[in-house]
């Protein structure tokens, strides 16, 4: 199943998604609109220039000639397919469909020149058909150019299609890159824990690898599409309060505030995920005694509005000049990782931005609601 899913189709099979009813209004409106129109055509030179020709065999012998250049430019299309002429290169394609034209004009010409009027009563055998020959080389020059225009562009529309899907799948692979990287951080961290909660407190050890077990059972159960519902990403993070509540005992307090009409919208798995963690993290390095972290998501303005909001300050670290000037500190990897994603989800529709207001560090993070 992942080959399938990996799978980047070929131009046959791309060609083959073309809508059926493009293909054939690629080649046979050119047959049936063309012949038509030729027919007519035909039928009005014949009346002027034999005008003693009965209107019935004027018809018959524009029909006679229509047949045969759809009998003909069928011909042509089969020897193009067969020898893959739209794969040579142009100057190719130029000599073989013109070499093709020259001789499909002349047998015509002759046809009707020669043969047809030995059973069309009436109608007088030329004998100059230079001027016949030279119109029906034309005539087929013309189809020509028209039939590779159409080809050329459903060839245009394979090759977008498979530039399209290649995009995808870099794109696809680019976000799952960024995804699993978030992953063995997580986990590092929580074993971690473990590894100081086995020496101090077993039994806490066994409930958080409980809730460890939970976290990835949750996680290993659901689809690994790139987005998921919002309920999913709530549950996720339930846990993870979860645990950290036992690594740190009374001094966390977590709560998660949305509404339930909001669970079924989609988001990109574990892109709030990383906000919780670097609350977490720095607020229990910035806050002194106990402190909470409090979820917040919303709708507004057709925008989805996520805020977290922990205890503590917002990380700087010195600039490269090791100078006493202190820069914003972008929140390492997990930050950096939502960034990307966002970019390659919702292009420059989102925004995240943070403050600090009383003793809070306050991070928003705002989607789109398509």
């Amino acid at each position: 199943m992942n080959s399938q899913k990996n799978h980047v189709p070929s131009n046959k099979e791309l060609y083959l998604d073309i809508p059926s009813y493009y293909k054939k209004i690629s080649f046979w409106s050119l047959q049936f609109y063309g012949w038509t129109m030729m027919f007519f055509i035909i039928l009005h030179k014949v009346s002027a220039l034999f005008p003693d020709l009965s209107i019935d065999r004027a018809i018959l012998y524009s029909a006679i000639a229509c047949v045969t250049g759809v009998i003909l430019t069928s011909l042509n299309r089969l020897l193009y397919k067969k020898i893959h002429i739209i794969d040579q290169p142009f100057n190719h394609i130029l000599l073989i469909s013109f070499c093709v034209a020259v001789i499909s004009g002349a047998f015509a010409a002759i046809f009707h020149a020669y043969i047809v009027p030995t059973f069309v009563d009436g109608l007088p055998i030329v004998n100059d058909i230079s001027q016949i020959m030279v119109n029906h080389i034309i005539i087929y020059c013309f189809w020509n150019t028209i039939y590779f225009l159409l080809k050329l562009l459903q060839l245009s529309i394979v090759v977008n299609k498979k530039r399209t899907l290649i995009t995808e799948k870099m794109k696809s692979e680019q976000l799952k890159t960024l995804r699993f990287q978030l992953k063995p951080h997580f986990l590092f961290n929580v074993l971690n824990s473990l590894h100081y909660l086995i020496k101090e407190s077993p039994d806490r050890a066994r409930e958080m690898t409980m809730h460890l077990a939970k976290y990835f059972q949750h996680i290993l159960s659901k689809d690994s599409s790139e987005k998921i519902p919002l309920i999913n990403e709530i549950n996720l993070i339930k846990e993870y309060f979860e645990l950290q509540k036992i690594r740190f005992e009374e001094i966390l307090q977590a709560s998660i505030s949305c509404s339930e009409k909001l669970f079924t919208f989609e988001i990109p798995g574990m892109i709030i995920f990383p906000l919780i963690e670097n609350a977490v993290k720095y607020g229990y390095r910035t806050h002194t005694g106990n402190f909470s972290i409090d979820l917040y998501v919303r709708e507004e303005n057709k925008n989805l509005i996520i805020i977290v909001e922990n205890d503590g300050k917002w990380v700087h670290k010195k600039d490269e000049n090791n100078n006493d000037e202190f820069v914003e500190y972008d929140g390492g990897i997990g930050l950096e990782n939502i960034r990307k994603r966002l970019t390659l989800h919702y292009k420059d529709e989102w925004s995240l931005s943070h403050a600090e207001e009383d003793g809070k560090v306050i991070v928003t993070l705002t989607l789109p609601l398509l």
